[in-house]
């Protein structure tokens, strides 16, 4: 259900949502299709939550098998 609230994350709760490392997702945010950031607190960027989920949906993580 939409809320109508904006659900914003950074790249420590992107990691911890998608269960990657965050020099994994420091990777993935640099790729071009990667959604951008809605906008940075310093040099922080804060991405759209359901943007980022639909991103791993469509590229989700590999496992290792380590």
């Amino acid at each position: 259900m939409d809320t109508g609230e904006l659900q914003l994350i950074n790249l420590t709760e992107i990691s911890r949502m998608v269960g990657m490392k965050v020099d994994a997702v420091s990777k993935r945010v640099r790729k071009p299709d990667f959604p951008s950031p809605v906008f940075k607190i310093g040099y922080m960027p804060v991405y759209h939550w359901p943007d980022v989920r639909a991103y791993f949906q469509a590229h989700p993580p590999r496992r290792s098998n380590r």
